[in-house]
């Protein structure tokens, strides 16, 4: 049976560093064991731009070597790869930081 509504190659690719990016900050803030615990999420337009920007508090974070801190590797630690992939795929930009406990995810993608 086919679905009357089929996705746009850009919906999935939005909804994959979406996934990532809010599993990612959950799990960085199951790090913590203080009560300082946030996640933000903001979605906006600017001209022909969508912004997307993700923060949390998270324990030391290297930023030029994001990778899985879990103990059972498995599939773990390809949602970092997967929102860089979905965001070239947008000719975008992704951009990760850390700064006084607080991991940011800063991404511009054209909105045409």
């Amino acid at each position: 049976m086919q679905s009357e509504y089929c996705f746009r190659k850009d919906e999935m690719e939005l909804c994959r560093i979406l996934g990532n990016g809010l599993d990612n900050a959950i799990e960085g803030c199951e790090r913590l064991g203080d009560e300082r615990k946030h996640i933000l999420l903001s979605i906006s337009e600017d001209k022909d731009n969508l912004l997307i920007s993700i923060s949390n508090t998270s324990d030391m974070v290297d930023t030029e070597n994001l990778s899985s801190t879990k103990k059972k590797k498995g599939m773990h630690g390809i949602g970092v790869n997967s929102i860089k992939s979905s965001v070239e795929r947008l000719k975008g930009v992704a951009k990760f930081s850390y700064k006084d406990g607080v991991f940011k995810l800063n991404i511009v993608v054209w909105n045409g």
